[in-house]
């Protein structure tokens, strides 16, 4: 049975509700997506065989296509500057205030910081950044 234009923009909502750090909300959501497949006689083995991970095609919201290879677990290299990074420790306490704060996908993301810091002793601005806003957000103030 094929899914109607109206379920499918249904699903990709409540797919996007899964990554919800309420778990409720994420909860409720994947439950209602598991209730458009049933209702369509569609099991997620069969929707995944339809799906190609290695070379994902995503529509933005401006209309243009973007092209996104599979998942890789590599860090960014170097930046080209020394200006452009940090290699200071002191990163580390507004990083471990937040992360002792959040939880979730960006949880996740401030480990994958510090883990780059750890191993390669360096961040971006970009991703100090980031540190700084989240630990001024949970309350730090360093």
């Amino acid at each position: 049975m094929a899914i109607n234009a109206k379920e499918i923009s249904q699903f990709k909502k409540l797919m996007m509700m899964t990554t919800s750090d309420n778990d409720p909300e994420a909860l409720i959501a994947i439950r209602k997506a598991n209730t458009i497949l049933k209702n369509n006689q569609v099991n997620w083995d069969e929707l995944c065989k339809q799906v190609n991970f290695n070379s994902l095609s995503v529509k933005n919201t401006h209309g243009f296509r973007d092209s996104y290879k599979s998942y890789s677990p590599e860090y960014p290299s170097e930046p080209k500057t020394s200006s452009n990074r940090t290699t200071s420790s002191d990163i580390l306490k507004p990083l471990q205030f937040a992360m002792d704060r959040c939880e979730g996908s960006f949880h996740d993301f401030l480990e994958s910081l510090k883990y780059q810091f750890q191993n390669k002793g360096w961040l971006s601005e970009a991703q100090v950044a980031a540190i700084i806003k989240s630990a001024v957000r949970s309350g730090w103030r360093g």
